[in-house]
């Protein structure tokens, strides 16, 4: 069985929701960072930088949320998450990797400052520039969702569940996505869909 190593409201929500959507059994074992679980032997044998989104299929064990993603999206490909023609397809490879090394890169600057600069004020410029870069990104999905129900068009795709983790994380930030009207109006359809539900409540957000 599929078995998800996940910590509420981390990356590991793009993989649960997608868990979801496919419809496959799976097992959820949370993992306590703030206690330092997540530096014990035992599961630093799953995650060698003792990074929590950690996902086993029998005897694979693999790391880091989108290429989880993409794995899981492909492997369970009947369940639609992946477009399976071009122009969407290509569309789709874009997305995915665009969300993760832009956007999800943006907000850790602004959410760990620390990582990236020492002292206050060089922390709050890191964040301050952050905060910029993020704004130029939300214009982009927002032109490209445009009338769309989702980023591919008609069909939702790990793309989607993608983009629902960040704007999530993005949920605290001073300039609220509801500025974007086509981000609002597709994040409050992904709100509706059952398997983000479940995800949602699944790690204690509901």
């Amino acid at each position: 069985m599929i078995c998800l190593y996940y910590m509420p409201g981390g990356a590991n929500m793009v993989v649960h929701a997608l868990l979801e959507h496919i419809g496959e059994p799976y097992e959820l074992k949370p993992v306590n960072a703030a206690s330092g679980e997540n530096r014990s032997e035992e599961f630093l044998e799953f995650s060698p930088d003792g990074c929590v989104s950690v996902l086993t299929d029998g005897r694979l064990v693999m790391q880091e949320s989108s290429a989880i993603a993409l794995y899981l999206a492909g492997r369970f490909s009947d369940a639609g998450l992946v477009p399976e023609v071009d122009p969407n397809r290509s569309r789709y490879f874009l997305w995915m990797v665009l969300l993760a090394n832009t956007v999800e890169e943006a907000l850790l600057r602004w959410y760990h400052p620390e990582d990236c600069a020492d002292g206050a004020e060089a922390q709050t410029s890191v964040k301050s520039q952050a905060e910029q870069r993020l704004k130029a990104r939300w214009d982009r999905v927002d032109g490209a969702l445009g009338e769309r129900s989702y980023l591919l068009a008609s069909a939702l795709s790990a793309a989607d569940n993608m983009l629902f983790m960040l704007c999530f994380w993005a949920g605290t930030m001073k300039t609220p996505l509801s500025n974007w009207d086509n981000i609002a109006t597709w994040l409050q359809d992904m709100n509706d869909l059952d398997a983000i539900r479940a995800m949602i409540s699944q790690e204690g957000f509901a």
